[in-house]
């Protein structure tokens, strides 16, 4: 009995390292094919792509004490930049070519806007946003149209 199991034990290791030869400490194993790396556009490394523009800025007539924020990510929602603008939003950004979203808020301010920080600003008001196509050497215009009730729409050309 121990010897028929003595017996399935040395098969059972001897089948195991079989299909292949033994390795040696210290040998470079032997090379594999490249695997292809699926990325998406808006996620290559810069250096990877060439760069285009993208500006931003702002139209219509604001409400009075508000905080506008201006937020540029990509499409699996890295963000690539976010500023608060107490002035109307004006941003000219080099991006590597790819697709992105410019997404624009406002939040109201009690009496005079922090020029940092978040005391005394009220809650999330008006959100817009629009995508974005970043082409090599090109610039793309997003603009923030504000309503006089503070609703937004990004409009985007090229």
């Amino acid at each position: 009995m121990i010897s028929r199991l003595f017996v399935a034990s040395a098969a059972a290791l001897l089948l195991a390292g079989c299909g292949g030869s033994p390795k040696v400490a210290g040998e470079p194993s032997a090379p594999t094919a490249p695997q292809p790396v699926a990325r998406t556009a808006g996620t290559l490394p810069s250096s990877a792509m060439a760069p285009g523009t993208l500006t931003v800025s702002q139209q219509g007539i604001t409400p009075v004490r508000t905080v506008w924020y201006l937020r540029i990510e990509d499409l699996a929602a890295r963000t690539m930049f976010e500023q608060s603008y107490l002035q109307p939003i004006a941003l000219s950004k080099t991006l590597a070519e790819g697709r992105y979203r410019a997404i624009v808020w406002h939040r109201a301010c009690e009496k005079t806007c922090p020029a940092d920080g978040e005391q005394g600003l009220g809650p999330l008001e008006q959100v817009c946003g629009a995508k974005v196509t970043v082409a090599a050497a090109t610039t793309v215009r997003a603009v923030a149209v504000v309503g006089a009730d503070g609703s937004c729409a990004i409009k985007v050309t090229t």
